[in-house]
């Protein structure tokens, strides 16, 4: 004969000497996750304010030299860049030869 379950089933497992200790003073599961996202938070708090109050000062970022132009590719044909594009737009010979390149 098939035993009726009418409501959720219960599993019963062995409470150990530390979860006693917890179950004390927190008795509830959500009690138990608060105090544990409690705690992360509490940590990281701490580490970030230590790393702010003790970590080292952030240098001026270096200067960096403008890149040279790129040299032509093969075949004659230069390709537009960010500063000259206004420029190469402008020329119909850039689009021929874009056109030939391209083919």
């Amino acid at each position: 004969k098939k035993p009726r379950c009418s409501g959720p089933i219960q599993v019963v497992m062995s409470e150990s000497p530390f979860d006693k200790r917890v179950r004390a003073v927190l008795p509830k599961d959500h009690h138990i996750v608060l105090a544990s996202l409690g705690g992360w938070l509490g940590l990281y708090g701490f580490f970030k304010l230590t790393s702010m109050a003790f970590g080292s000062k952030k240098k001026a970022p270096a200067v960096e030299a403008p890149a040279a132009p790129a040299p032509p590719s093969k075949g004659g044909f230069a390709m537009p860049t960010a500063d000259n594009i206004g420029e190469w737009m402008e020329k119909e010979s850039n689009w021929a030869e874009l056109d030939k390149h391209l083919k």
